[in-house]
């Protein structure tokens, strides 16, 4: 397989990612978003609630590399004109002023929507098999705006029928005004089809915070940019990880001015063979070249790397403590080739290794360790941690160096490791 070219991606805020996730659940892309779901263990964890956190592993993809245009500069993609739905010419232009990012977010949402319009026929083809019939591209659909105001219809009527659901009348009577304004301005309107999008997107953004199980004030995420390389095992090598991120509590995350504050920061390790060491966490400096060769091996600018990379946290049944996986990012760049399953194939400081610490940032300890990758890390109800290792060792079959991976199971403190599935 090729490496990809390398490439930078402007980093969504957290609250961007979680409105993308409330809108598919409520009605949005007929495919489902690209996020953890709720488990049956998820349900039993009552001190989550309490304490008011909520666990949203948000992948905040940057890769640190040659640079693109940003996204709010980037010309909208129209579908082609026709006489039923004519779409037009000029590139709309933001008419209100918003947050840079969020502004781009729905540029970015307005550009998917309109190809998504001139692409009909797969939604037709997909219709029959499709949940939410909400979620599709109707005939009624001319452009972004119709999309988002019928979306937001939906979204609002469902949370209406909530237990606990709070007043949503005034956001009804904004609804109807702006459907009153969408059939009095034509398609061929531009900018003002586009203002009455992004009025849309406002609406719907406060329609979606206005869930009544929203009822915590602090979200805990990653911030964890994409690997190198996009193979489905090759981006969960240490190797392949791409330097840069952290472990971060998201307060007020519903509210006018959300915080963020960093679980690790002034944080030591208590424990492990970074003992008396700070994570390094943050954003790499500048863009560097780092490329990934598919056979196990970082080539590029490795002496300028200094940070690591942060991965899947997962937060304890009593809300007040945290597994994540974390890589150095640091030591030999080569590959190990050999089939001895006693002993891994990357250097330690390359390898995703399982950490903990309490949400106050206190008891920072490193769990495991080695020449394997171990991440994944998940709390069990009898107090031990399931994760995901190369420890069995093995590799794939499609002829590249591809260790394997499979379940393992350890108690709290690192020891006791089981292979709960040797395939």
């Amino acid at each position: 397989m090729t490496p990809q070219p390398s490439r930078r991606i402007r980093p969504p805020h957290p609250l961007l990612i979680l409105e993308r996730h409330l809108r598919n659940l409520r009605g949005g892309s007929p495919h489902p978003p690209r996020i953890r779901r709720p488990s049956r263990r998820g349900a039993a964890r009552t001190g989550r609630a309490q304490c008011g956190v909520v666990l949203a592993a948000l992948a905040l993809a940057t890769i640190l590399l040659p640079a693109a245009p940003a996204l709010a500069e980037t010309p909208p993609l129209t579908p082609p004109r026709t006489a039923e739905h004519a779409q037009p010419a000029a590139s709309p232009q933001p008419t209100m002023e918003t947050d840079p990012m969020l502004a781009a977010e729905w540029r970015s949402q307005f550009d998917a929507l309109a190809r998504d319009i001139a692409n009909r026929k797969h939604f037709d083809k997909v219709a029959h098999e499709t949940y939410r019939p909400e979620s599709l591209i109707l005939p009624s659909d001319r452009d972004p705006a119709d999309v988002v105001l019928r979306r937001t219809a939906a979204l609002l009527a469902d949370l209406r029928q909530m237990p606990g659901a709070p007043d949503l009348g005034p956001h009804a009577a904004r609804l109807e005004a702006l459907r009153a304004r969408a059939a009095e301005v034509p398609p061929a309107q531009a900018d003002a089809r586009y203002a009455l999008f992004e009025d849309a997107c406002r609406l719907r953004r406060e329609v979606a915070f206005a869930n009544p199980l929203l009822d915590f004030d602090r979200l805990l995420f990653v911030k964890h940019h994409r690997a190198l390389f996009n193979h489905m095992c090759d981006q969960y090598y240490g190797m392949a990880a791409t330097p840069g991120g952290g472990l971060y509590v998201l307060r007020d995350p519903f509210g006018p001015r959300p915080r963020v504050e960093d679980v690790l920061a002034g944080a030591v390790v208590q424990r492990g063979r970074l003992k008396g060491q700070r994570l390094r966490t943050g954003l790499q400096p500048g863009p560097i070249d780092l490329r990934f060769d598919g056979q196990g091996n970082l080539l590029g600018d490795i002496d300028k790397v200094q940070t690591g990379s942060f991965l899947a946290p997962d937060l304890s049944y009593d809300a007040t403590a945290v597994l994540f996986a974390y890589v150095e990012c640091t030591g030999d760049p080569k590959h190990r080739h050999h089939t001895d399953p006693t002993r891994g194939h990357w250097d330690e400081g390359r390898c995703w290794h399982i950490f903990k610490v309490n949400l106050d940032g206190s008891g920072l300890e490193q769990v495991t360790d080695g020449t394997w990758n171990d991440f994944d890390p998940c709390w069990l109800p009898n107090g031990r941690i399931v994760f995901i290792s190369e420890r069995r060792g093995g590799y794939l079959r499609c002829g590249r160096v591809c260790p394997t991976y499979t379940l393992y199971d350890m108690r709290p403190d690192g020891s006791d490791m089981r292979c709960l599935s040797p395939h």
